[in-house]
């Protein structure tokens, strides 16, 4: 990365002078200089690297490609132009989150990392803007989990505002069959990127969503309403975030049942062109 390049010969610099000065305690002076501008890159990296990045995005491995061209259909339907700023965007995006995990080796599988980030990819692939930064978090159980939200439900997923940091927690088995097995499972990661980008722009003009959406929401993913609902066994499943969920995952159902509603998000959200 670029702030250790930079910092290198600094480093070298101010080691070598360390060498001298004990021969000859006149250079220890010179010492300092680099010290200084070691501690400013040290406080600074984070915005250094990430300028870097931008410039020169990581690219992604062919295991990555593969796994999107395999189960994301909205990758697959991109022209290949799009597929390079989708895939550069899902990099950015799995540098930009804490990924944590909360498994006995405490590693976040990479196929999760990959999996949220083209989840939130998609979601913003319209915008300039599409880190979400006031979530950074992302927290992986290895299956459904209480929490101090919700401390009697084993439940799948939620968004979760701290004090210090805002972000969001998935079992990893249901982010998994979610992303890969969608006319089977429902996409816990869509659900939840989008009920964050609903609380980070409240000022938008979100279409006024009704509890009845879910009798068309049921049509579109053929999904029974009770059966989504106890599966992610929470007692506070957002209309809208499961709206624009549907639109994502099931895009052309979703404009043959809904064309009016399709219409108003894709002019908010501008996914597809």
């Amino acid at each position: 990365m670029l702030s250790r390049i930079i910092a290198a010969p600094f480093l070298f610099a101010a080691i070598l002078l360390m060498f001298v000065a004990f021969r000859n305690a006149d250079y220890a002076i010179y010492i300092v200089p680099n010290i200084i501008v070691l501690a400013v890159i040290y406080v600074l990296h984070p915005q250094i690297d990430w300028w870097w990045y931008q410039k020169h995005p990581p690219k992604m491995d062919k295991q990555g490609q593969a796994f999107l061209e395999r189960f994301f259909g909205f990758y697959q339907a991109l022209p290949p132009e799009e597929q390079l700023r989708f895939r550069n965007r899902t990099m950015m995006i799995q540098l930009a989150k804490d990924f944590m995990a909360q498994a006995d080796d405490k590693t976040v599988p990479a196929d999760a990392r990959l999996i949220f980030a083209a989840c939130q990819a998609q979601l913003t692939f319209g915008m300039e803007d599409y880190l979400l930064e006031s979530f950074e978090k992302v927290v992986i159980y290895p299956d459904a989990f209480p929490s101090p939200k919700y401390p009697e439900h084993f439940h799948l997923s939620e968004v979760f505002e701290e004090d210090t940091v805002n972000g969001y927690i998935f079992s990893l088995q249901h982010m998994l069959a979610g992303f890969t097995q969608p006319n089977q499972f429902y996409n816990i990661t869509s659900h939840e990127l989008s009920q964050s980008l609903t609380m980070n722009h409240p000022d938008w003009a979100w279409p006024a969503i009704e509890e009845s959406i879910w009798i068309e929401l049921e049509q579109i993913s053929q999904f029974p309403t009770q059966a989504l609902k106890a599966s992610m066994n929470r007692p506070d499943i957002e209309p809208l975030a499961a709206t624009v969920t549907h639109f994502l995952t099931y895009p052309a159902a979703f404009q043959k049942i809904l064309p009016g509603l399709y219409e108003e998000l894709n002019q908010l959200l501008k996914v597809y062109t």
